[in-house]
């Protein structure tokens, strides 16, 4: 995935323990720069600090799909995802009735 230089993919590793994050960017000069491990630096607690990483919408959306291929989905998806299933097979068993009490055959 690419957008305005930002190239950004995610790779399942550690049999499907461990997601690899990987960044680079295109600078106007044509150099590619690659992201390296964060580190992290002692500060007080609740200090502003710069992001990171800064990424448009865009490349953020490029990053969902990444994780998405991936074989990750948001918490949100996940609870909708069983509900959905209920509430399939709950039509299912409706129509099973609904075709019963008209003495009809389903389609």
């Amino acid at each position: 995935m690419s957008i305005q230089g930002h190239r950004l993919a995610a790779e399942r590793r550690a049999y499907g323990q461990q997601i690899a994050l990987y960044c680079a960017h295109t600078e106007g000069d044509g150099v590619n720069r690659y992201a390296q491990p964060v580190s992290f630096e002692d500060g007080p607690q609740g200090a502003l600090v710069d992001p990171f990483l800064l990424i448009t919408e865009d490349e953020a959306q490029g990053l969902i799909d990444e994780l998405w291929r991936c074989g990750l989905r948001p918490t949100q998806g996940k609870q909708s995802e069983g509900v959905n299933n209920t509430q399939e097979k709950h039509l299912e068993d409706m129509r099973a009735i609904a075709f019963a009490k008209l003495k009809v055959s389903a389609p």
